[in-house]
């Protein structure tokens, strides 16, 4: 009887504290710290960088299967994945995104074809085409947020959300589904597996990097000359 006595009594410093709302200590001098900080609302912190390569408009064209149906100043949002079309004044619209329309603005062309993404699910998105042929390389500009940090207490500092860059290479071959590669030797090889000894012949004949686009490029042209 006696044990459980000092059981209840010893329990009832932490019931009476966890009923007593928010958390506090007396501190040597006697006067009380509390450890719940206030939200403070950060909504309105610009975020870092762009959610554009080019923030300027130029002059652009749209393609609707081969044919010309609009001339206009152009920029593209790797932010939204969307080609940004300027009207009279400062308003911009976006462009219709269907498969068969095509962008050109300045010297790179904008196409919408499938990919596979990283969890094996297939999606569209618009993509820069580097060759012509049965497999092309593609660019695929894309810009994501990456969060920032909101400060638990006076003493620490805030950290701004930041547009970071996270383009990325792909290969389609025919009208298939493009892939994703790393720009390592094995990736390369592993696509054009067909022509695997041809092509690892011809990256070591002329020294080519896989690191460098124009190299990449010569390695693209290579195979579809096959």
């Amino acid at each position: 009887m006696r044990t459980w006595k000092i059981i209840v009594f010893s329990l009832l410093p932490a019931l009476s504290l966890a009923q007593s709302g928010p958390i506090s200590q007396v501190n040597p001098e006697g006067a009380p710290v509390s450890f719940i900080t206030r939200n403070i609302d950060y909504a309105d912190i610009k975020a870092n960088g762009s959610q554009y390569f080019d923030e300027e408009f130029a002059y652009g064209e749209v393609f609707s299967k081969d044919s010309v149906v609009l001339r206009a100043e152009m920029r593209f949002n790797a932010f939204r994945n969307e080609i940004q079309v300027l009207q009279q004044g400062d308003e911009s619209y976006p462009l219709l995104k269907r498969s068969y329309i095509m962008a050109k603005i300045g010297a790179k062309r904008f196409n919408i074809y499938i990919y596979e993404d990283a969890r094996g699910n297939n999606r569209s998105s618009y993509f820069n085409p580097l060759n012509e042929g049965n497999a092309v390389l593609l660019y695929k500009p894309e810009i994501k947020l990456k969060q920032g940090r909101i400060p638990a207490t006076s003493y620490d500092r805030t950290v701004p959300p930041t547009y970071i860059d996270i383009s990325a290479y792909y290969i389609r071959k025919g009208d298939g589904i493009a892939k994703r590669i790393r720009l390592k030797k094995i990736d390369i090889l592993e696509v054009l597996e067909d022509k695997k000894s041809e092509i690892q012949a011809y990256i070591k004949g002329d020294n080519l990097s896989v690191r460098k686009e124009a190299d990449l490029i010569k390695i693209m042209d290579y195979y579809n000359s096959l």
